[in-house]
């Protein structure tokens, strides 16, 4: 008879630095050992108590870190939420007659963002403005165009030449023809 210290008991693999389980005969395995205690053997206590014990500090060790990293995670939603948010406040301000250095010092100071971050999330949502006013601009350009407007009628009705307006045009017919099967 010999004492198996390779055997995984436990989702814990052993060896001769943690303590073992003392069945030589391998009788109980783990879930009857947790569910009946009573049947350890009065000479196996200890070192099955002190296994327990290594275990507990293991798991609460794991749900430590598992908590550090939710704690984290929560930290960092907030944090991108405040973040996504920045715009909206700076239009607040900007309604409220601030200028954009006022608006830059009040969102990076006060809130605790770097410039680089406040300027970089007002950019985009200026971005997406001027793609959503370009898309409707040449909505409308397609529209009269196809109500059979000529380019020039159709450039001052949108404030471009004649040009901008023709190039318009041609990128929908391209688009267009490309979707033809």
């Amino acid at each position: 008879m010999y004492l198996d210290t390779s055997v995984k008991r436990f989702g814990v693999f052993m060896n001769d630095s943690e303590p073992t389980l003392p069945y030589i005969n391998h009788e109980y395995d783990g879930r009857k050992l947790v569910m009946d205690l009573c049947n350890v053997p009065d000479h196996s206590a200890l070192t099955v108590a002190t296994f327990f014990e290594d275990a507990a500090k293991k798991l609460r060790e794991r749900h430590k870190v598992y908590e550090y990293q939710q704690a984290q995670k929560r930290k960092q939603n907030s944090h991108t939420a405040q973040l996504q948010r920045l715009p909206i406040d700076m239009i607040d301000l900007l309604l409220r007659d601030y200028d954009y250095e006022q608006i830059m010092h009040h969102m990076a100071d006060k809130k605790g963002f770097p410039r680089e971050t406040v300027n970089h999330y007002w950019l985009r949502v200026v971005k997406e403005l001027e793609n959503q006013h370009k898309a409707q601009r040449d909505s409308k350009i397609i529209e009269m165009a196809l109500n059979g407007q000529s380019d020039e009628r159709i450039s001052k009705a949108v404030n471009l030449s004649d040009r901008q307006v023709r190039r318009i045009i041609q990128k929908y017919k391209k688009a267009a023809l490309s979707k033809r099967p």
